[in-house]
């Protein structure tokens, strides 16, 4: 078979995943602005049929030959331009959080959020992970945050878990996080 055509089986795989809603794929973490680290994705990708043997770089190739702009590549993260959404329409039940949880975003938005807190933009709820291995490998422009979740739901903000490893709020004010 061609490699283009394996080429564009592959984009269109990655588009639909990468818009998915943040609660339909539990696999993956999603940031507030709809970014998830390569190696996470092409980890989850191997757990699909036919793409057992997918690698970043079939991954990133992919990316970079886009000339729709489909694509927003900036490191090891990487999210469709359009069409992500974490979605209101299920938060999960909402629950008391564990002491810590845990947020991946972009390094270059560390000071933004470091003075605003957590809120969503691109999303309609803040996705937050039991774990930080859930996320990715800090480094480069990933940065991961640590929620003092216990605190925050002490001073009444809203947690909801959804599913075994993740949990959703509507925003977090900046004196519950730190770097990690």
């Amino acid at each position: 078979m061609p490699v283009v055509n394996a080429d564009t089986r592959l984009k269109t795989k990655l588009l639909s995943i990468l818009r998915q809603k943040a609660d339909q794929l539990p696999a993956l973490f999603f940031d507030t602005y709809g970014f998830t680290s390569l190696d996470r994705l092409v980890a989850y990708l191997r757990t699909l049929k036919g793409l057992g043997s997918v690698t970043a770089e079939d991954v990133t190739q992919v990316i970079l030959k886009d000339q729709q702009g489909q694509f927003e590549w900036d490191g090891p993260l990487v999210r469709a331009t359009f069409g992500f959404s974490a979605s209101r329409v299920y938060r999960g039940k909402e629950m008391p959080p564990p002491e810590k949880l845990y947020h991946g975003t972009h390094r270059r938005l560390l000071g933004q959020i470091m003075a605003t807190g957590l809120i969503p933009i691109a999303s309609d709820v803040i996705q937050l992970a039991l774990d930080p291995s859930l996320i990715g490998e800090p480094g480069g422009t990933l940065q991961i945050l640590t929620v003092d979740a216990r605190e925050a739901h002490r001073a009444g903000i809203p947690f909801y878990r959804a599913g075994e490893l993740w949990y959703f709020s509507d925003s977090i004010p900046p004196a519950y996080l730190t770097q990690t």
